[in-house]
């Protein structure tokens, strides 16, 4: 398949995202469990991330079929000192955006992140590489478009962007985020 052009609609600031609801509680002991990220989806409760942790799963990223393909960089709290402070290990690709390969590799991100490592990732294509900058920068950026979170018997979904192949979306967004840039720090590791 040829490259695809990424056409974006519409723009998120994640930071005036308010996720008032499964998103932000924590598993609960005894109850049902299940977090789904377009194809992956898990039973088993993620942990906080530690350096230790995060070399395995980059050791293991580093195996999936077309990884030489990207540059791929860590970036949010894990980078910019928040390890033992974040929940979650954000990660910015770079490099050619073809739909099916890209969501194949995606996939096999979020299954070893979530279900072999135990750990929760946000991962995204960006169309270019990530900068350190003192203003917002725009990036289209794809993604899965759809994140399901349920706990017990209550679940939230969240969906954003333009389709453009069954669990992908495109969509426009800004980094290094406000609440990056209050922090005072937008650092970025290539791995």
């Amino acid at each position: 398949m040829a490259e695809a052009v990424v056409e974006v609609v519409g723009q998120v600031h994640m930071e005036d995202m308010t996720l008032n609801n499964i998103f932000d509680k924590p598993a609960q002991k005894g109850l049902f469990f299940l977090y789904e990220a377009g194809p992956v989806r898990t039973t088993k409760v993620w942990g906080q991330p530690t350096l230790e942790k995060i070399k395995f799963l980059v050791k293991d990223i580093k195996k999936i079929k077309n990884y030489e393909k990207y540059e791929i960089f860590l970036i949010g709290g894990v980078v910019n000192g928040g390890l033992g402070q974040t929940w979650d290990i954000d990660i910015a690709i770079n490099g050619p955006m073809n739909p099916e390969e890209f969501e194949a590799f995606l996939s096999d991100v979020y299954d070893l992140a979530l279900n072999k490592h135990r750990l929760l990732v946000d991962v995204f294509w960006l169309d270019k590489k990530p900068v350190n900058h003192i203003q917002p920068v725009d990036y289209k950026v794809v993604c899965f478009g759809r994140v399901k979170k349920q706990i017990g018997d209550e679940e939230s979904i969240l969906e954003n962007g333009k389709p453009i192949s069954k669990y992908l979306v495109v969509r426009k967004m800004n980094f290094p985020t406000k609440k990056t840039l209050r922090k005072g720090v937008a650092n970025f590791v290539q791995i």
